[in-house]
């Protein structure tokens, strides 16, 4: 059993926590959105990090917002 008294005895390597998967990854869409490509904003930390104190909400807002503006920004199969 693994609980906070016992650990688990070897750390994860195979499998993914789904949470942080959908933090990442709702956050580097959004990043992607706002600026397509590299050079635009130059992997600025503070890009990211003004991301990250953001509640999922507020990112989805943003993310939806944006594209209410631009919709030629929206990825269609």
């Amino acid at each position: 059993m693994n609980s906070i008294r016992r650990p688990r005895r070897r750390p994860r390597v195979d499998s993914v926590n789904f949470r942080v998967f959908e933090w990442v990854l709702l956050r580097e869409s959004v990043l992607r959105l706002l600026w397509p490509s590299y050079e635009e904003w130059g992997g600025q930390r503070q890009a990211r990090q003004w991301l990250a104190k953001k509640a999922r909400n507020q990112v989805l807002a943003i993310g939806a917002d944006f594209l209410s503006r631009y919709p030629e920004r929206r990825y269609h199969l």
